[in-house]
């Protein structure tokens, strides 16, 4: 009977030491949990959901392939995307540039887009350089040049750019290069400043719709060796101190309901508006070139097929169209008026 008594209590004991233990290792872990969430929230530059995390690679590896990256608060991170993965990264909730409704957050460092991987950017202040042979795209940015020895996107070995509501602003050599076989797609983009070229191609694609380009320190757009250039709808405004869209040995140039606008004030050497040189096959139609002190609205030298329709043509300082080189060319249903009608 003492036994089986002593036995009894010996098993209450050990239950309620297990119970103890139990209970206690439980405010344990939550305490641990409650002050790592606290820690990595004061400290977080992204978010994956619920989660937060302070380096890119730590969001990198819970996001889901085709997941969303939430920018926290303005960050510097170097990112590479490697190949076969697919992620957005949003700075803010809208696209809105007012200074009491902008709540993007800022990207700084340096973004690399590998062949096969997809980089979506949304609502983000971008100062970060980037490199893709990938697929980038990116909505409602602004990307702010630093450095007038940076370039800001290049596009390379393939890869493809698709912005669309974005801003490219500051200074820069550059904005976007693309090269060897690469394409850039641009729908409602603002282009202002650049030390060089704001847009540059060499054996690659440019598609614009609905763009400005308010000037810069060379070309708006620069195509070479043969690249191909679709414009539409788009607006050259302010100042270059080279033609608008120069083009040389390039494959094939469209411009299509393109706006010409320059300032009244008077430059010592005023670029043409277009200027396309040993071109394969070049289209103007359905623009108009303002009355301002440009030398040559159009001026073709030396390309295989030129088609000029449907465009009006107000004075210039040297000639309105300028054609040479033995070219092909078919003009109709242009309009030419002021005092140099040549």
């Amino acid at each position: 009977m003492k036994q089986r008594l002593l036995a009894c209590c010996l098993a209450a004991l050990i239950a309620c030491s297990i119970s103890a233990m139990t209970v206690y290792a439980e405010e344990t872990a939550s305490a641990v949990e409650t002050a790592v969430t606290t820690t990595s929230a004061e400290t977080a530059a992204f978010a994956v959901g619920s989660k937060t995390f302070a380096d890119f690679e730590e969001a990198m590896a819970a996001v889901k392939n085709g997941g969303t990256i939430t920018l926290l608060a303005d960050t510097a991170a170097d990112i590479t995307l490697p190949k076969g993965s697919k992620v957005t990264i949003e700075g803010g909730s809208s696209a809105s540039v007012d200074a009491d409704t902008d709540d993007r957050h800022t990207l700084s460092g340096s973004i690399t887009v590998e062949t096969g991987a997809v980089l979506t950017l949304k609502n983000t202040l971008v100062t970060a350089v980037s490199e893709t042979s990938g697929t980038l795209n990116a909505s409602g940015c602004t990307f702010l040049g630093e450095k007038d020895s940076d370039v800001i996107i290049t596009i390379d070995a393939g890869g493809s750019l698709t912005a669309e509501n974005c801003r490219f602003d500051g200074i820069a050599r550059d904005y976007i290069v693309a090269n060897n076989n690469s394409s850039a797609s641009l729908t409602d983009c603002t282009f202002s400043g650049s030390t060089q070229s704001q847009i540059a191609a060499k054996e690659s694609n440019v598609t614009l719709s609905k763009c400005t380009f308010m000037g810069s320190s060379d070309a708006s757009v620069c195509l070479l060796e043969n690249s191909r250039l679709s414009a539409s709808h788009c607006s050259f405004t302010g100042e270059n101190t080279a033609a608008r869209i120069a083009a040389t040995g390039a494959a094939e140039i469209l411009v299509d309901y393109g706006n010409f606008i320059r300032s009244t004030v008077a430059l010592q050497d005023v670029p043409d508006n277009i200027q396309t040189t040993n071109c394969e096959k070049v289209t103007v139609q359905n623009c108009t070139f303002s009355n301002t002190p440009t030398s040559d609205h159009l001026r073709t030298d030396g390309c295989d097929t030129v088609t000029i329709s449907k465009n009006t043509f107000y004075d210039a300082k040297d000639q309105q169209l300028y054609v040479t080189g033995g070219q092909t060319v078919t003009a109709s249903g242009n309009t030419l008026t002021g005092s140099r009608t040549s």
